[in-house]
């Protein structure tokens, strides 16, 4: 193997061609576009554990099964005579030309801020959309979805406050106060989930040498999960 991208890219699309072949992988061979769906999103979320993890190694494992994904997907279009690798690649690369015209045109844009608003307004127009929040997917788990929707007002400068005191209007405060500091408020939750989970089994495994209930040695756990 040569470790020039193109000559990789041609390379993975042939593995890719054999496995879906007469003769080839029966697993692979079966798979469709919706069959594919869970295997798309749990190769996302390992993506993101192995950047969480800081572990190169496992980050560049990750994007390939990852990429493996967007060849398979690719892959089944070009079968169905619908679109190949290549136009998907070039419709990336058009999208982020046009989209940075502060790059590629001449169109000043001196703060992300600028940017984002930018992007915002040619998407908009991209699509011929109404609203800025037409196509915001309303199948996004919910802590994104609300911060889509905050990214979008802010995007021309509103601020996404709520009115009441229920627990859905608080919610929705804290994920404004995690895009104001720029924190994404799925990681930050998953966070301190697996934090939660880390001291709950120290506590449990003493909990079970000692024969007592987990409740009894909770308290002497701290944040760190150290006794």
């Amino acid at each position: 193997m040569t470790d020039s991208p193109g000559a990789l890219f041609e390379q993975l699309l042939t593995v890719m061609a054999r496995l879906r072949a007469v003769g080839g992988c029966p697993w692979d061979r079966e798979q469709t576009h919706t069959s594919l769906k869970p295997y798309l999103i749990e190769e996302a979320y390992e993506v993101l554990e192995a950047i969480e993890s800081s572990d190169p190694g496992s980050l560049r494992e990750e994007l390939g099964d990852l990429l493996f994904q967007v060849v398979f997907h690719a892959t089944l279009a070009a079968e169905e005579g619908r679109f190949t690798l290549a136009d998907v690649a070039r419709t990336v690369h058009d999208k982020l030309v046009h989209r940075h015209p502060h790059v590629f045109a001449g169109v000043e844009a001196d703060t992300p801020a600028q940017v984002v608003s930018n992007w915002e307004q040619i998407k908009r127009a991209e699509k011929g959309r109404a609203s800025l929040m037409d196509g915001i997917g309303e199948g996004l788990p919910s802590l994104l979805y609300a911060h889509k929707v905050q990214r979008k007002a802010a995007s021309v400068g509103l601020s996404p406050a709520v009115d009441g005191d229920g627990l859905g209007e608080e919610l929705f405060r804290l994920v404004d106060r995690c895009r104001r500091a720029d924190i994404d408020p799925e990681a930050a939750l998953r966070a301190t989930a697996a934090r939660f989970r880390d001291r709950f089994v120290a506590a449990e495994s003493v909990a079970a040498e000692r024969g007592v209930p987990i409740a009894e040695v909770w308290s002497a756990f701290g944040q760190s999960g150290a006794e």
